[in-house]
């Protein structure tokens, strides 16, 4: 996708790339039906005043919000937070705002400005809101009502649609550049999920993936459904990072509304677990979502590093001793603590 712009001649981001809308207009003639996916849903993901840099954050968490057009607010996808977007800047009063980014909302107009009169629907958190909605959206599609079904992750697994001969990944970078050592694995899972949505039946099924990543492992071995080459590349990397499943990981999160007291019981509760040649410590250190739902959050990663070790029993040990000789000291704090052993994400 780094080329579209400059072979189209535009110097903003293309959303539909010359091939996809190729595409969509040949399934169209041919009365057969498109799913589009992207894994990020509103308009435009983040608002930026470009006279004094001010951007539109959320009053809870340390993250963007997310512009919504259809009642032109801006929204928190991590813990609801709305408020109107600004007609101009709130802190210089300019009115050069800069939107970037692409939600399933921006995807939706364009898709109706390139295929003028194309019946579409788009599938995702704020569509199916109401009781039935889901149900009836995927109903309406079944029958033929629409063409075009664009949505989230709910459309990338699960259905069964006999006409949909094409699949378009929008944006397959969504995932793959989430500061999580999983990402390339979820990237994969995810694009092998949605295409297997095109060509269930007998007619041939067509996936198209969209990138600024192209030669990324999980994208190369996705688009050949090369599952043991993706295996190999990702445990080569875990292998030599010491990720599981060569390793066992446990992450100690803290979380309060005063940062320094976070951090504060960060660091004692850190200070007394002594690292050595059967573990090491990473932290304590803000996490990557420093806050959110108007709690401050620091955390400290554990990772065995013997084979030998079963579950990291070191480890776990040091940690309960740590524990038991803080966790009268710590309840002055307004800190919470959670260990998670085995974590799904250490965002």
């Amino acid at each position: 996708m780094k080329h579209e712009p400059r072979i189209i001649g535009r110097k903003e981001p293309i959303i539909f790339s010359r091939l996809l809308r190729k595409k969509i207009d040949e399934k169209l003639a041919l009365g057969e039906q498109i799913i589009l996916f992207l894994n990020r849903r509103g308009f435009a993901t983040l608002i930026k005043c470009q006279d004094c840099g001010y951007t539109a954050k959320c009053e809870n968490c340390d993250i963007t919000l997310t512009f919504h057009i259809t009642n032109h607010s801006l929204k928190c996808h991590y813990c609801g937070y709305t408020r109107r977007a600004p007609e101009a800047c709130p802190q210089c009063n300019g009115t050069n705002i800069f939107f970037r980014g692409v939600g399933t909302q921006r995807v939706e107009e364009e898709m109706h400005t390139l295929f003028p009169g194309i019946n579409a629907v788009r599938m995702d958190l704020d569509t199916t809101k109401g009781k039935w909605a889901h149900d009836n959206i995927l109903t309406k599609f079944a029958g033929g009502e629409y063409q075009i079904l664009l949505g989230t992750q709910m459309v990338a697994k699960g259905l069964d649609f006999p006409k949909v001969t094409l699949v378009g990944v929008i944006s397959a970078d969504t995932e793959l550049l989430f500061p999580d050592f999983r990402a390339g694995e979820r990237t994969f899972q995810l694009l092998t999920q949605v295409a297997g949505r095109a060509g269930r039946k007998d007619r041939k099924g067509e996936v198209i993936i969209q990138t600024y990543s192209p030669d990324h492992y999980s994208l190369y071995y996705a688009k050949n459904y090369d599952y043991l080459s993706f295996y190999k590349a990702e445990m080569s990397d875990r292998r030599g990072l010491s990720y599981p499943p060569y390793s066992r990981i446990i992450n100690m999160l803290f979380r309060g509304p005063e940062e320094q007291s976070v951090k504060r019981v960060a660091e004692k509760l850190g200070a007394l677990i002594q690292a050595g040649g059967a573990f090491k410590m990473l932290g304590p250190a803000a996490a990557t979502l420093s806050k959110l739902q108007g709690n401050y959050r620091y955390q400290i990663l554990f990772m065995s590093l013997k084979q030998s070790d079963f579950g990291g029993q070191e480890m776990k040990n040091a940690i309960r001793s740590a524990w038991a000789a803080f966790k009268e000291k710590h309840r002055a704090y307004k800190v919470h603590i959670s260990i998670d052993v085995d974590p799904v994400s250490i965002l």
